[in-house]
């Protein structure tokens, strides 16, 4: 310890010049604490009396603080030489590490990066990574990251440090996201015989190509979806593989053996684990889907969630894709941006892909009450469909006819009637190019082949999803003054169609178990059976007389599509079935016309004379069995049913009923106090807890547009 010296000026040193009040030595000026004296006399302050310091005044010239003894600079040395062997044996791309700090890249990997193969996005091996850490550059340093940035560096873009950094941080990245997918992929026996046994392998094969293919090029395809991509591969091309299996795994049979698979979990918490990792991993990530592969899993994605019964999320997935299409060139008068893909896509697959983004997104947005966004209609041009198949034609036709049905249902014109009507002329010139035979329902053969099955069965998809936008376009007309002749029209094609509707559902739904198979012949089959059950409420007033046997032939198949709806809510657990179930089962009486008593519906109604339906977001609908009946002559006129979906008799006079006698309120009423409850859904959520995902809503709001009369109210020529 050095002894303390005194305080007084030293003998040839000229004293400083102080300033008034400054009392502290120059080791507790140094330290920055209050240099505190024992006494007024003494020599030395307490504080350098505490630490053995020498105090000296500020008066006198302070002398420079002594060097640290060597011994300290070889312990950090020793120190130093020991966090490099620890970095050694836990970080050993020790290089690497340093060249993501400092942006050292070699140029080569860096320009080969963009060239779109796989092997470009592994991370780069510098070979000195073993070397020496340069001066300033320890493996302490590299632990606790960079402390001193160059910020000439990270702000010049000259420079391309900042590039670099980024660039190595998503090649790390990428690799990293590419391992992760790979490892979800099951045994390769396990995928062979998950998409052998799964109906979606078909479906998958057929979705991004043209009918001209062939069966045979789709059968192919099927194959290539079983085999498993390598490690090295892309992320989105891994990522569509995994959405293909995890489509392939929805859409499997209930009674499939899962014993038959190696696997240790439930085949669904698998298929839900893939599709979760595949969307925060890939989908979620801009820079992994902006390519044609990342744009097929967007839709694979939306398609998933379609199937599931999430029709909210698929459609904001599906608006998406359409935003993400047009920013790497894919649709009508873009030029492709060289995305990066595992293949390079011809002009049709990304006119099919454009196409299909365009047809979901309508067909959701129609089925849920909301408003079209793309209107491009150049996939249906006569150009555009010169190779296309009658069954593309007609769906894309109905493709065109759902954004105009869309548009009519928000467009505030007292021209509504009209629309329809111009709607419904090209529904039927688009339903005569199929010829009278395509029209008819076939039942499946004995012997039908897989192949005839799939056909067979995308036939009666494409003509229920027909059947079904009949019943949307003249639905707002169902219930309407049945006085006037003008709405009797709209009114029999809806029962007509209806009735298409639910034989063509028992019969697809006999022969398809899953509900993750053909899921919207379920929406169609609900609509259809409440909207032919509804339509009962003017043939019990007698108003629109019906047959007893087309009144018996309508129970016993309301009473089937029952029937099987509980059969598959039952065999898959499913909300939607059963929830659809109870609703007929609700309705069933109005299929009753002999009623006599009649009463009008009130606040106080008896809860067996009035049905009441909780609509999430519309309100209480209340439907009343027995509305109270003006005094008219009934008249005994029957109206013919027609005998194909073409031809549609209208009746040769009115019945004998005042027009101000009619009042729908009397027969529905909607109670919108009830629209702001506490337990409603929210707007993005899933099947489970919101089974309908607002198609109800929108079939009871176009159901309540009825009760107005527009004012282009005139007696129509047909």
């Amino acid at each position: 310890m050095t002894s303390p010296l005194p305080s007084t000026p030293g003998r040839g040193m000229p004293p400083r010049k102080l300033r008034k009040g400054t009392h502290s030595c120059w080791e507790c000026r140094r330290r920055k604490v209050r240099c505190l004296f024992p006494s007024p006399n003494a020599s030395i302050c307490t504080p350098c009396s505490i630490r053995g310091s020498p105090c000296r005044s500020q008066d006198l010239v302070d002398s420079p603080p002594p060097q640290r003894e060597r011994t300290h600079a070889q312990r950090l040395d020793r120190l130093e030489e020991l966090m490099q062997r620890l970095v050694e044996r836990i970080l050993p791309d020790e290089g690497a590490a340093r060249e993501l700090r400092d942006g050292r890249f070699d140029e080569a990997s860096s320009m080969s990066s963009t060239s779109g193969t796989r092997d470009n996005y592994r991370t780069p091996q510098n070979a000195d990574s073993a070397a020496t850490p340069a001066p300033g550059e320890t493996s302490l340093g590299l632990l606790l990251g960079p402390q001193t940035p160059d910020t000439s560096a990270t702000l010049t873009p000259a420079s391309g440090s900042w590039s670099n950094i980024s660039l190595s941080c998503g090649l790390n990245a990428t690799n990293d996201i590419s391992h992760r997918l790979h490892a979800l992929f099951p045994s390769q026996k396990d995928m062979t015989i998950i998409t052998e046994s799964s109906p979606g392998t078909l479906l998958l094969s057929a979705l991004f190509h043209s009918d001209a293919d062939g069966i045979s090029a789709i059968l192919n395809r099927a194959e290539n979806i079983a085999a498993i991509p390598h490690v090295s591969s892309y992320p989105s091309v891994l990522a569509k593989r995994l959405l293909q299996l995890a489509i392939c795994m929805q859409q499997l049979s209930p009674s499939f053996d899962t014993r038959r698979l190696g696997l240790k979990v439930p085949v669904a918490s698998i298929m839900v684990h893939i599709v979760s990792t595949v969307s925060n991993l890939v989908i979620s990530n801009e820079d992994l889907v902006a390519n044609f592969d990342g744009l097929q899993c967007i839709f694979l994605h939306g398609l998933w969630h379609t199937n599931a019964g999430n029709l909210r999320k698929a459609w904001l997935t599906f608006r998406r894709a359409i935003s993400l299409a047009q920013l790497v060139g894919i649709g009508p008068g873009n030029v492709v941006h060289n995305p990066k893909s595992s293949h390079t896509p011809s002009s049709l697959s990304h006119d099919k892909v454009w196409y299909l983004l365009v047809a979901f997104d309508r067909h959701l947005s129609l089925f849920l009450g909301l408003r079209i966004d793309m209107r491009d209609d150049s996939f249906a041009s006569e150009e555009s469909t010169k190779n296309d198949s009658p069954e593309e034609k007609l769906e894309k036709v109905h493709t065109v006819i759902a954004a105009r049905i869309a548009d009519r249902n928000h467009a505030q014109s007292d021209q509504g009637y009209a629309i329809t009507q111009a709607i419904d002329y090209d529904f039927d010139t688009g339903a005569k190019r199929m010829g009278q035979s395509w029209w008819s329902h076939s039942s499946p053969g004995l012997c039908e082949t897989p192949e005839q099955s799939w056909q067979r069965r995308r036939r009666l998809m494409i003509q229920i999803h027909h059947f079904s936008l009949l019943v949307l376009l003249h639905l707002p007309y169902l219930l309407r003054d049945p006085t006037k002749d003008r709405y009797t029209y709209s009114r029999m094609t809806c029962i007509r169609s209806s009735r298409q509707i639910l034989t063509r559902f028992i019969s697809l739904r006999a022969d398809v178990e899953s509900i993750f198979s053909c899921r919207d012949i379920d929406y169609a089959g609900s609509i259809a059976a409440i909207t032919l059950l509804l339509s009962y409420l003017v043939h019990g007033q007698a108003m629109i007389p019906i047959s007893h046997m087309q009144q018996d032939e309508d129970c016993g198949l309301i009473a089937l599509v029952k029937d099987r709806m509980q059969q598959v809510a039952i065999l898959n657990q499913d909300k939607f079935t059963q929830e659809s179930a109870q609703i007929i089962s609700q309705l069933l009486p109005l299929l009753d016309t002999d009623s006599t008593s009649r009463m009008a519906l009130s606040t106080d109604d008896n809860a067996s004379e009035t049905i009441q339906l909780n609509i999430p977001y519309l309100g209480l609908v209340k439907i009343c069995l027995q509305p109270r009946q003006k005094a008219h002559a009934p008249s005994s006129d029957v109206v013919a049913e027609p005998s194909t979906c073409q031809q549609v008799h209208l009746p040769s006079h009115s019945p004998e009923l005042q027009a101000n006698d009619w009042d729908i309120q009397e027969f529905i009423h909607v109670d919108e106090a009830f629209a702001d409850g506490q337990d409603l859904p929210t707007l993005t959520a899933e099947a489970g807890d919101w089974p309908f995902q607002g198609i109800d809503t929108n079939f009871w709001s176009l159901l309540q547009s009825s009760m107005g009369v527009e004012s282009d109210d005139f007696e129509p020529t047909f």
